[in-house]
């Protein structure tokens, strides 16, 4: 059953709704004039209806492909589609790959110190050079050139780039509005 639209809201209310438009906002579905008008509206709403009006066209829970474009191939397969998940499978990958890896040369760091300091082995420098190696291996398993791995470097860059930039917006929206 729907909510009555003329029902008061409160304050939990409209930062529940301030909080929604911001996590849209640093997604990317609405741009900086739409985010101050709507975010302007959601903190002088007076109704349940009025906060529901400013998520109309907004999804309820952002699909990861949402604003991919649909390219079909000559098999009819929705080609965007398909390089949009496989990217996103590849970035995947390489989250294990970064973690597999840090613990690889944080191992090899405590082994080092072990034989060296612990143990003075006088070629511990070794493990480094095994470790170097492991890395490449470790990496060739997973499927990944260095290419790519460089390339998903720069895109985790330039996204987390771009939704720290509209988030810094988001809290400076909110401090504003808290001012009202």
């Amino acid at each position: 059953m729907q909510d009555n639209p003329e029902i008061r809201v409160g304050h939990a209310d409209r930062n529940a709704a301030l909080e929604r438009l911001g996590s849209h906002f640093a997604d990317g579905y609405l741009d900086l004039g739409e985010f101050e008008d709507r975010t302007a509206r959601a903190a002088n709403a007076r109704t349940r209806g009025e906060l529901d009006s400013l998520f109309d066209d907004l999804p309820a829970a952002p699909p990861e492909t949402a604003n991919a474009p649909v390219l079909r191939g000559n098999d009819g397969v929705d080609t965007r589609q398909a390089e949009v998940i496989e990217v996103e499978q590849k970035l995947v990958r390489k989250k294990r790959i970064d973690m597999i890896i840090g613990g690889l040369w944080g191992v090899t760091v405590g082994v080092f110190l072990m034989l060296g300091v612990v143990f003075d082995v006088e070629f511990a420098w070794i493990v480094f050079p095994i470790a170097g190696v492991l890395n490449v291996i470790l990496a060739n398993a997973y499927g990944m050139s260095g290419d790519e791995i460089r390339a998903l470097n720069d895109l985790e860059r330039e996204q987390g780039q771009q939704r720290a930039e509209r988030m810094r917006i988001v809290i400076e929206r909110r401090k504003e509005l808290g001012g009202q």
